[in-house]
């Protein structure tokens, strides 16, 4: 699992009382010692996700690699690029698919939406 999507999950929230509320569901926060490489938490905790929560992000990520595809195509037939456009025109549909897909995905085997009740309480 990429620390990274983990660690800009929580950078989306602000309140630390919040942070602290879905590091409770969505994980479990391992007490340590002496460890000064820890990016997830204090000197002291380290924040070991739950499967679920893992899968979260990963089918997240794949779904917005998907879209961000389509996004970056439809920028560059905008801005005139003769390929993208002409890409665009004949494969726009099977990135539309694609997206469908990863959204799906998301949703059956990513947790989407038990992970998103737990981030809205």
């Amino acid at each position: 699992m990429d620390e990274k999507l983990i660690e800009d999950f929580f950078l989306n929230f602000q309140n630390p009382a919040k942070i602290e509320f879905l590091k409770s569901k969505l994980g479990v926060v391992k007490k340590i010692e002496n460890n000064k490489t820890n990016i997830n938490l204090t000197d002291d905790a380290f924040f070991e996700p739950k499967e679920e929560f893992k899968r979260y992000l990963e089918y997240k990520e794949k779904y917005n690699q998907a879209e961000s595809k389509l996004n970056t195509l439809k920028e560059r037939a905008q801005k005139g690029n003769t390929s993208a456009v002409h890409e665009l025109s004949v494969s726009s549909s099977l990135y539309e698919t694609l997206i469908k897909a990863a959204l799906n995905s998301w949703i059956t085997m990513g947790y989407k939406f038990e992970i998103e009740k737990i981030i809205n309480q």
